[in-house]
């Protein structure tokens, strides 16, 4: 059953791919790592999204990827404002109830030459690196998602041997890491969506990092279905 699932999923995520690439995706998707001294979470943010001028247009376009590279100087630097920006009013994150800081990291702009990441129809992504020094515990390392009616935020976590994904809704949150007064943290273990998902996503997306469509089309299509 899981196998027929995963191939009809796969069918109509062909079938739909030139619809999708037509329009802004209204998610937010992350891979979490866990390591010694510090936490982070790696993304495509799709540019159209982190834009205030884009954002919650009904059937809004995404923008061009070969546009914005060639885009001057201070755009690109708008662009990574508005980035910033966007994420910090839409997310949180918080160790025993106390915010954790953050800073973030745009590695596109540290190659040479300078080069957005490659996605289907000419769709225009930024990559990101949250990232977060490790703190000591105990207490639970939690991600907070505001975000917005219709809006997502999708997460790997990568750390877990199954690579499960989880979905949050507006107003919700997920515990990332549980960390002790050490320091050390211990992964979480959730199957939000069951396994037929995370092997579509193993199937799709072996535990790398890529732009997560697949998973919010197959999460849309999974509620339709009432899986």
């Amino acid at each position: 059953m899981k196998l027929i699932r995963f191939i009809f999923l796969m069918l109509v995520w062909t079938s739909l791919q030139p619809l999708a690439s037509a329009h802004q995706v209204e998610t937010v998707e992350f891979e979490f790592q866990a390591e010694e001294h510090q936490w982070r979470l790696l993304g495509e943010m799709d540019i159209a999204y982190m834009l205030p001028e884009s954002r919650k247009q009904p059937f809004g376009q995404p923008l061009s990827r070969e546009s914005v590279m060639k885009a001057p100087p201070e755009e690109l630097a708008r662009i990574r404002r508005e980035t910033e920006k966007t994420l910090r009013q839409l997310m949180r994150l918080t160790l025993a109830g106390k915010e954790v800081p953050w800073r973030i990291e745009f590695p596109d702009f540290k190659k040479s030459p300078f080069n957005l990441p490659e996605e289907m129809a000419d769709w225009a992504l930024i990559s990101v690196i949250i990232i977060m020094d490790a703190c000591p515990g105990p207490g639970e390392l939690r991600i907070h998602w505001s975000g917005e009616e219709e809006s997502e935020l999708i997460i790997l976590l990568a750390n877990n041997n199954d690579g499960e994904i989880v979905s949050v809704q507006p107003g919700g949150e997920l515990v990332l890491l549980q960390v002790a007064a050490t320091g050390e943290g211990t992964s979480t273990s959730l199957s939000t969506f069951g396994g037929w998902v995370q092997s579509g996503f193993r199937h799709v997306l072996p535990l790398g990092l890529d732009h997560m469509l697949f998973i919010w089309l197959s999460v849309r299509f999974a509620r339709v279905l009432g899986w």
